[in-house]
């Protein structure tokens, strides 16, 4: 197995009662199964938000099968090449911000 396996990252921050809120990711280059980019513009009610993301990918992208196992060099690495943090004051509470959210977009070599 490659020592440096692929690492999914999830994102909470913690709001003034200590609970810990998830914080949702866009990934704006994503394309669902038929092959549609519902991030390409931000829309809260057509985009695809996650949970989990990831820095760099080494793993989908070894095409032998069983690959992975015989530590096969992948065809394709993916990396995170932009992240933005977007962060807004609540207008409706006073030194309160709204939950934050992660854009992400991967670049393939």
């Amino acid at each position: 197995m490659p020592l440096q396996a692929n690492a999914f990252f999830e994102l909470f921050i913690e709001n003034a009662n200590n609970q810990l809120v998830d914080v949702p990711i866009l990934i704006k280059n994503y394309r669902d199964r038929d092959g549609a980019a519902p991030n390409e513009s931000l829309n809260l009610d057509s985009s695809k938000l996650m949970h989990r993301f990831f820095i760099h990918d080494t793993i989908s992208g070894i095409e032998q099968t069983n690959g992975y196992k015989a530590r096969a060099t992948p065809e394709i690495i993916r990396h995170a090449s932009m992240v933005q943090v977007t962060v807004q004051m609540d207008p409706d509470a006073e030194e309160r911000i709204k939950r934050p959210l992660v854009e992400i977009e991967y670049t393939e070599h």
